[in-house]
């Protein structure tokens, strides 16, 4: 595991190479299962190789980005889930979060500059993504959930979207 830095004490990245032990990633752990059955020789998968069938038990919880842009890098959010809307305050299918194309950027929701320089390095490097938090955006301090997140490759190789497993962590968890 190697871990970005990050100027965030209520936010925690974690980066992990595509080889990790599937245990590493917890409750979160039958996720990463799915997305290591549908690699083939090394590749990444597509996000065409997985079914609605295969999330049974995520639904909701599964979210998937697509990259459309690398000068800023940006993302289009092309699925998010139902319990993704409940945690973070708003729906992403459909947008970007970032508001403008230029510098001061400004994003939508919990968004910054920071979050999506990780993303940027998780697509350039090829990496497996966890991100553990606070909903501190929207006065939910109480609210803590972690996110997954899986590289996706239409050509095996070069990252163009990420499948995102989000879960809520209870108190009793931590």
């Amino acid at each position: 595991m190697v871990e970005f830095p990050y100027d965030n004490e209520a936010w925690t990245e974690e980066v992990f190479d595509l080889d990790t032990p599937v245990s590493t990633f917890g409750d979160l752990q039958p996720v990463a299962e799915l997305w290591h059955s549908k690699r083939v020789d090394g590749n990444l998968p597509k996000w065409r190789d997985f079914e609605l069938e295969d999330f049974e038990g995520w639904y909701g919880w599964i979210c998937v980005y697509d990259v459309i842009g690398s000068d800023p890098f940006d993302f289009q959010a092309r699925l998010w889930g139902t319990e993704s809307v409940y945690l973070t305050g708003h729906d992403m299918t459909g947008k970007s979060p970032r508001l403008n194309k230029t510098e001061p950027y400004e994003f939508i929701g919990e968004y910054t500059q920071e979050d999506m320089n990780f993303l940027a390095g998780l697509q350039q490097t090829v990496r497996i993504g966890r991100t553990d938090g606070h909903v501190f955006w929207e006065q939910r301090n109480h609210i803590r959930f972690q996110d997954l997140i899986l590289p996706l490759a239409a050509d095996g190789k070069t990252v163009d979207s990420f499948l995102t497993a989000t879960l809520r962590i209870m108190q009793d968890h931590i």
